[in-house]
């Protein structure tokens, strides 16, 4: 638990760049979170390259977790833990803040309109901070759970695709947490079938990708025809 809270806090705290940039000098929010994710990721191949390298294997990653720190499978001979009932709970739980309570309801205001948020009295500055230091908190518990759940250890390139997977299940569960639980279930499903796939029939897992993609444009492309001109 205390690995956890600590990965989450990692996460609030690495948001605090890009909360200060938009803030005081408007720079959009998608350029400086992007580029600060190319600097985590530096970070990352340093620490694991450097200080934190395990100093008995040859490829970079870091020492692998103690046995007793690491999440138990739910049930024999599957590598199913706690973790995706985690991160399930705090999907759901995001849907019912954003869509049952108040503070929700100043979130999604000052989404969509910063200017009727700021003229009904809701502070957009301080929910603009909260957003991104809970969304932070969700991004670093994920990798945390990660590494507790799957890796055991840390290691170079340690999320390659995981945020890009993020966003098309973001888009294809229609912008919505609990249809971008399904999303993600489904994306996980097509990932494991496109592997056992490739390991028997000898077609390339990378057709998950394609799946993927060409899904997430078709519902863009259908968006698209929906919006009036």
């Amino acid at each position: 638990a205390s690995a956890a809270a600590c990965a989450a806090l990692a996460g609030a705290m690495a948001t605090l760049p890009a909360a200060l940039l938009a803030e005081r000098r408007n720079v959009p929010v998608v350029l400086s979170t992007v580029l600060l994710n190319l600097v985590a990721a530096s970070a990352v191949t340093w620490l694991v390259r450097g200080p934190l390298r395990d100093p008995s294997g040859d490829y970079p990653q870091s020492r692998a977790l103690l046995d007793s720190v690491r999440l138990d499978p739910l049930f024999p001979g599957m590598r199913v833990t706690s973790a995706v009932l985690v991160a399930a709970t705090l999907a759901l739980a995001v849907h019912l803040l954003l869509s049952r309570t108040r503070p929700g309801l100043a979130l999604r205001a000052v989404g969509e309109s910063p200017l009727a948020a700021r003229a009904a009295g809701i502070r957009d500055g301080r929910v603009r901070l909260a957003a991104f230091a809970g969304s932070g908190a969700l991004a670093g518990l994920g990798g945390g759970l990660e590494v507790l759940a799957v890796t055991g250890r840390l290691y170079d390139p340690f999320s390659a695709g995981v945020g890009f997977a993020g966003i098309a299940a973001a888009l294809l569960g229609g912008m919505n947490p609990a249809g971008a639980l399904a999303a993600s279930f489904g994306l996980a499903a097509l990932g494991a079938g496109s592997s056992a796939v490739q390991r028997d029939a000898g077609v390339p897992a990378s057709i998950a990708t394609v799946v993927t993609a060409l899904a997430v444009l078709a519902l863009l492309a259908a968006r698209a025809r929906k919006e009036p001109s």
